[in-house]
């Protein structure tokens, strides 16, 4: 994410929900090789929202308030429907996320692992066992970092009756030697200021509100209220606004490399357009 508003937590090790579906084929089906991978964009859903792991762009980049994609026709003061040339306008669901990744400091630097490669190959749908392809809803983005293997798992959780998702991280040395110094960070840019653009169209980041209770970021806007909740330990909670450099511009600090620590958000909520939060 660029200057933007960002949200991140610095976290310890997040617990993953494996979420198994088996699929079949068919004795007489034949198995093609692909040559490479053409699927790029993991969408996960619960039946009350969506979301979206985009392997190409290394980050989550959706995130529908509602599993469908439009709410209701639009009627006029008469009760009638309306129509735009031909067609019937409706109202559509909001996508309320700009984006959200995750960073990590080893090897005495950091860096947001959207600026890192990803592993095409590897990345997909986590497997429903080991040597096995796929089978699960669970969107997983892997990325090397020297010898450590980074692994970004993304779904809409099942047991939660709300539109709503886990990004977890997966850090493993895959190397001989002992990496130390690693630390892991979260960002997640929530839009929820004015307008209904479309599902895949982001909404404006205006007259947004951020108020830290705890270990949780709650975020207001026009459009509704989201939590962003840690699922580890949090050594640092941190957010700004759009506007806000140097240090106190989470995104900036990592972005930067080296090991400079996240600023801890203590501010009293108040309204402003491109809030962070984390």
């Amino acid at each position: 994410m660029i200057p933007t508003p960002r949200r991140y937590h610095r976290l310890g090790q997040p617990p993953v929900l494996l979420l198994a579906l088996l699929c079949t084929v068919g004795a007489g089906a034949r198995a093609e090789v692909p040559i490479q991978r053409s699927f790029l964009r993991l969408p996960s859903s619960n039946g009350h929202g969506a979301v979206m792991l985009d392997v190409e762009q290394r980050k989550v980049t959706h995130f529908r308030e509602h599993l469908f994609a439009t709410e209701e026709p639009v009627i006029d003061a008469a009760g009638n429907d309306v129509f735009e040339n031909g067609q019937p306008k409706v109202i559509h669901a909001r996508d309320l996320l700009f984006d959200a990744f995750f960073g990590l400091r080893s090897g005495g630097t950091q860096r947001w692992l959207s600026t890192q490669e990803a592993d095409r190959d590897a990345s997909g749908y986590a497997a429903w066992a080991p040597e096995k392809t796929g089978g699960t809803g669970l969107g997983a983005l892997v990325q090397r970092v020297g010898t450590l293997e980074a692994t970004t798992f993304v779904f809409a959780p099942q047991g939660l009756p709300h539109a709503s998702f886990v990004m977890a991280l997966r850090v493993r040395n895959t190397g001989a030697s002992a990496v130390t110094g690693v630390s892991a960070f979260s960002l997640h840019n929530f839009h929820l200021g004015f307008g209904r653009p479309g599902v895949m169209a982001d909404l404006d980041e205006n007259g947004e509100t951020v108020e830290l209770s705890g270990n949780d970021f709650v975020e207001k806007g026009f459009a509704g209220v989201l939590v962003a909740r840690p699922l580890g330990t949090v050594a640092r909670k941190s957010a700004w606004l759009s506007t806000t450099t140097g240090s106190q511009n989470a995104y900036s600090v990592v972005n930067g490399g080296g090991g400079q620590d996240l600023r801890d958000f203590t501010a009293q909520p108040s309204a402003g357009t491109g809030w962070a939060t984390a």
